[in-house]
């Protein structure tokens, strides 16, 4: 018991152990099993077991599971003797136990350590199972056995010889019979096609036929034992070591049909060498079989090779590649067909080391030196090198030779081939080149240039950025970089570059860029991507740029004009408020009586001109309060019928002190959209009193609405002045004059046509002026979109 916990002590995980038992367990189970049926087979005539299967169980599964399992043969063996119900003492069982397990651990300890193949497929695994497996086996557990029978029973000396030979040839045929049967059919699973599985029936049942004629059908002509091997040969050639399956068959029914008085090896027809002739039979049987079938797989195999060495050879030939072959050692080349083309060597000259000849010389001695480490260390040789050409050009060549191991795992020998890569080192120095160039270019450029990979990490900044911003090259790759940029820009730059380059889209961004001194300047970083000639996305490359004057000057630029709206809104009320009380008393002086012709039309002009003074500043507060985001719309359904009549009827006294025609072609159907009545009555009356200024006298200004499927158009024709080319994209500007000589005949800031554009997209439209040209009159379009379903929207 000792000896089982120890030899069970080794795996340490609790499962391995229970597999282990497990093991054990089923292996004791099938040798009880067999040796109990081989135990009764003992008493046919009072012989000695004809064939004991149990033999060759124990032999297999050691060999399969490993010695270890030792004790499963002794369990299974005392169990085999209770099965049968043997009388016999229990020290001889224990010793008949100790003796089975012992012979068939040395015999499967000795297969394994000669590395022999559960599929016996080779000659010497067949050889070696036999002789170990099968002969000595039997011979040692024969030998102990009779040793323990002769000193459990006294038996005379004389019988020890045939107490023996009965012993061994029962156990040898039991191996044969059993052992290549297990180990054949757990090498690998069989082959799953239908038609082999069919093809192994139609051998057995031949079997069975053939083995149930010759040793159980009795006629009066006694049959030939041996025509029974030939299904057995052929379940041999066609299943190999498998085919063994046939010898058990056969050699079942010839031990039942033996044992029932029939067959030719019956003793009443044999006589008393029957039972020895029998066992011979399943024992060259068998032998004959696994031999058969390890040479038919040897010869399949030396077919395979020598096809597999012309298509090989085929290969050869057909790749541009020189292929090349060496011995394990290395030092000497088989020969290499294409060798003397590309060389010009004469044939045999690259053998040994010979080769080197052809390599240029600052290359041999580190070709050598490689390939020996190789060699030494049985790794893939790589290699590139410069050989010497028939032309006496020298190519660049990668040199790469694998080693072909044999079953054993040592090196059979080495294959190779050398293949030209001249112009692919040649495009590599021009790359490298070419980096090198970018490289200089980018260190003495003004702009901080740095390069990605596809994945957006930075691989390349430049010397500028390190002279900029104090960080080193290695701190400054992947994405290092946004260590240097303001914590308030940081996320949102490292966020729009990620997405960018997800996009494979241009990138660009302004952010604050930490200085060598520690201050912070303002940057535009710029960047495209970069692709391949075949469209791979490649990365980026970009420019970082110092803007912070720039943007100094941008700044100063918006406060300037923060100033002057706040300047224009100051002076829109200061001008307004004198403007009140002038406009009051000129009032007052109309009602008071007795006033002169000329008073009178001294009056008429102050009060035209004070309006005019009005209508002036309030367009200034206007277009302050809108400048400002300070004004306020109250957006309802309009119908532009009404805004219409209203903006006309304010504009009339200007049409008509120019005694201009006004034509309005209003809409056939209501045209209704979302906006302050009011604002827009504001910027069409802009509009006409805009055509009736610029308008000579005795004009025409014709005002039309048209309906679209989702907004409407407004156009306001006239036949003034019309405007310069270069004017049609300022008109619209603050403080900008069509022509100043009318300007200041007509008066007006160049405010009104400025207010126009700022009210029509803040009711989400647009205006634009189209002209003929100077004297041509002009025309202002106003597009606005019609209400929505459902009301409008908060002011």
């Amino acid at each position: 018991m000792n000896a089982i916990a120890t030899m069970y002590a080794a795996p340490a995980e609790p499962r391995a152990l229970w597999r282990t038992l497990a093991a054990t367990a089923l292996l004791a189970l099938a040798y009880a099993l067999l040796a109990a049926l081989g135990l009764r087979w003992a008493t046919v005539h009072g012989a000695a077991s004809v064939v004991y299967p149990a033999a060759g169980v124990g032999v297999a599964g050691l060999f399969l599971l490993g010695p270890r399992h030792w004790p499963a043969i002794s369990l299974g063996m005392l169990a085999g003797f209770g099965l049968s119900g043997s009388a016999m003492s229990w020290p001889l069982q224990v010793g008949f136990a100790c003796g089975n397990a012992f012979a068939a651990a040395i015999g499967a300890g000795a297969m394994r350590r000669l590395d022999v193949r559960a599929s016996l497929e080779r000659p010497r695994d067949v050889v070696v199972a036999v002789v170990l497996g099968a002969f000595a086996n039997a011979a040692l557990a024969a030998t102990f056995g009779t040793a323990v029978l002769w000193a459990g029973v006294p038996l005379p000396v004389s019988s020890l010889g045939a107490a023996w030979a009965n012993w061994f040839l029962g156990d040898v045929a039991g191996v044969l019979l059993v052992a290549p049967l297990l180990m054949a059919w757990s090498a690998g699973r069989p082959a799953q096609r239908a038609t082999w599985w069919l093809h192994l029936g139609a051998c057995a049942t031949s079997t069975v036929a053939v083995a149930w004629a010759v040793f159980v059908f009795d006629p009066h002509r006694q049959p030939v034992a041996w025509y029974a091997l030939v299904p057995v040969i052929w379940g041999a050639i066609a299943f190999q070591a498998r085919g063994v399956a046939m010898v058990t068959l056969t050699a079942a029914i010839a031990l039942w049909g033996t044992s029932t008085g029939t067959g030719p090896f019956a003793l009443d027809r044999a006589g008393p060498t029957g039972l020895l002739t029998l066992q011979q039979f399943i024992a060259l049987s068998a032998i004959g079989s696994l031999i058969v079938a390890s040479l038919v797989v040897e010869r399949t195999g030396h077919l395979r090779l020598r096809e597999s060495q012309r298509r090989f050879e085929s290969l050869v030939k057909a790749t541009p590649r020189l292929v090349w072959t060496a011995s394990p050692d290395g030092g000497s080349l088989r020969e290499a067909p294409g060798w003397r083309a590309v060389t010009g060597l004469p044939d045999g000259a690259w053998r040994d080391w010979g080769w080197l000849e052809a390599l240029h010389p600052d290359d041999r001695d580190r070709t050598r030196a490689l390939w020996l480490d190789c060699v030494r260390a049985r790794r893939v040789y790589e290699n590139e090198a410069r050989i010497r050409r028939a032309d006496g050009e020298y190519r660049w060549v990668a040199i790469r030779g694998v080693p072909v191991l044999d079953e054993q795992g040592a090196v059979r020998e080495w294959v190779g081939t050398c293949a030209d890569v001249t112009d692919r080192r040649r495009a590599q120095e021009l790359l490298a080149h070419n980096e090198a160039e970018f490289r200089a270019l980018a260190d003495t450029a003004p702009a901080m240039t740095w390069v990605t990979e596809p994945g957006g990490a930075t691989t390349f900044q430049s010397r500028r950025w390190t002279e900029v911003t104090g960080m080193s090259g290695a701190d400054s790759q992947g994405w290092g970089w946004l260590a240097a940029l303001h914590e308030d820009d940081r996320a949102r730059v490292d966020r729009g570059f990620r997405d960018a380059n997800a996009r494979r889209e241009p990138f660009a961004a302004e952010y604050r860029l930490r200085q060598r001194d520690g201050g912070w300047r303002w940057v535009l970083d710029i960047c495209r991507p970069r692709f391949s000639t075949d469209g791979a996305f490649l990365g980026y490359v970009g420019n970082v740029l110092d803007i912070h004057d720039r943007r100094l000057a941008e700044e100063a630029l918006r406060e300037a004009d923060r100033r002057k709206d706040e300047f224009l809104a100051t002076l829109g009320h200061e001008l307004r408020n004198p403007l009140a009380p002038i406009r009051t008393g000129l009032t007052l002086l109309a009602r008071a009586p007795g006033d002169s012709p000329l008073a009178v039309r001294t009056r008429e002009m102050m009060e035209r001109q004070v309006v005019h003074m009005v209508r002036l500043v309030d367009d200034l507060l206007d277009v302050s309060r809108i400048s400002r985001g300070k004004v306020e719309l109250a957006f309802e359904p309009v119908d532009l019928s009404t805004v219409v009549a209203s903006a006309v009827e304010a504009s009339r006294p200007h049409v008509e002190a120019g005694g201009h025609e006004l034509v309005v072609e209003p809409p056939s159907e209501p045209v209704v959209v979302e906006g302050d009545a009011a604002r827009l009555a504001q910027v069409l009356g802009n509009l006409l009193n805009n055509a009736a200024k610029y308008t000579p006298s005795g004009g025409r200004i014709e005002l039309t609405v048209s309906r679209g499927a989702s907004d409407t158009l407004l156009r306001i024709r006239d036949t003034g002045i019309g405007l310069r080319p270069d004017m049609l994209a300022r008109v619209f500007d603050i403080f900008v004059q069509a022509d100043t000589t009318a300007e200041r005949a007509q008066g007006g800031l160049g405010i009104g046509l400025a207010l126009v554009k700022q009210l029509v997209e803040l009711h989400g439209g647009t205006v634009w002026a189209d002209s003929d040209g100077p004297g041509r009159g002009s025309t202002f379009s106003v597009r606005l979109p019609l209400a929505r379903a459902g009301g409008g929207r908060p002011a």
